[in-house]
């Protein structure tokens, strides 16, 4: 299905007995519907202030999309000193010849790409 925005695609991949979820933003109206699904779930962030808010419902795992306007390597580094608690998977600006220096940082748990099929 690719990117969920909504509770109607919340359902329909809960349906499709998919393995994770994968959100553009952190959306308010789909905190209860993705805990409750109990499948793991990785929601998009671009700034401080969206991993503050992802935070604040006691999440600590994010899709930094993309990595390569928030800094890359860089910008997560700035990230992971004032949120250390928080882990990231960076897309966007990732490929083969740099996914390992994301690898290598220590609040990076995963890269994703297309360029990974």
């Amino acid at each position: 299905m690719g990117t969920v925005i909504n509770k109607t695609q919340i359902s329909a991949v809960i349906d499709a007995n998919v393995d994770f979820i994968v959100l553009p933003g952190v959306f308010p109206e789909l905190k209860e519907p993705l805990e409750k699904s109990n499948i793991p779930f990785l929601p998009g962030v671009m700034t401080a202030s969206e991993i503050m808010q992802g935070a604040s419902y006691g999440w600590n795992t994010f899709k930094l999309f993309p990595a390569n306007l928030v800094g890359g390597i860089n910008g997560i580094k700035t990230f992971a000193k004032v949120f250390p608690e928080i882990k990231f998977c960076p897309t966007g600006g990732v490929n083969k010849q740099n996914h390992l220096e994301f690898l290598a940082e220590e609040s990076v748990i995963s890269v994703g790409g297309s360029w990974l099929i």
